[in-house]
């Protein structure tokens, strides 16, 4: 799976008459043909199927699998992705279910009904690299704990930068705008 990085822009080769993919119907006015710029693939451990697909029902309404549609570059809604990704055995979350837990089973520890979650470039399995950068929904945490939890994770989990943003509710922009691409633990 990979990324469209780039709009659509005519594909020059097309226009080339020496060009495998020449096309005496284009013209730059009339391109006929667009290509894409993708990302760096992501390789999923396991294939997926059109079949699979057509029988995973939290994919009945995406647009490869309706009638007539072809096998080509087609757009994903969020949740079409990580189906495929879990169909594909790839977590949508770059950080292994054990540290997941971990970090979840700490927090609760402090707050049993904190809600907890990953963001930043960890919350998406096509970014690279990384620290871990936390968000906890708390009306009980305080920056003792903040600080506490940070060295506690830090021994758990290794020498690794830890981010952790710590609000009472959902309200400040930066936390409904975080949660747009925020993964629950």
């Amino acid at each position: 799976m990979c990324e469209i990085v780039e709009l659509a822009k005519p594909d020059l080769k097309a226009l080339d008459k020496n060009s495998e993919y020449y096309d005496p119907k284009a013209t730059e006015q009339n391109p006929r043909w667009f290509a894409v710029t993708v990302g760096k693939p992501v390789a999923l451990p396991n294939f997926v199927t059109l079949a699979e697909m057509r029988t995973n029902t939290n994919l009945k309404d995406m647009l490869l699998l309706r009638k007539g549609q072809r096998l080509s570059v087609q757009p994903l809604a969020e949740e079409e992705f990580k189906c495929i990704l879990e169909m594909g055995g790839l977590p949508f979350i770059r950080l292994p279910k054990k540290a997941c837990a971990l970090i979840s089973n700490q927090v609760k520890n402090l707050d049993k009904n904190a809600e907890v979650y990953v963001i930043g470039s960890r919350a998406d399995c096509l970014k690279r690299g990384g620290d871990i950068d936390i968000l906890i929904i708390s009306n009980v945490f305080s920056s003792d704990n903040k600080r506490d939890l940070r060295f506690s994770l830090e021994d758990m989990l290794g020498e690794q930068q830890i981010d952790i943003a710590v609000y009472k509710d959902k309200t400040p922009p930066f936390v409904q705008l975080t949660l747009n691409t925020a993964v629950k633990i």
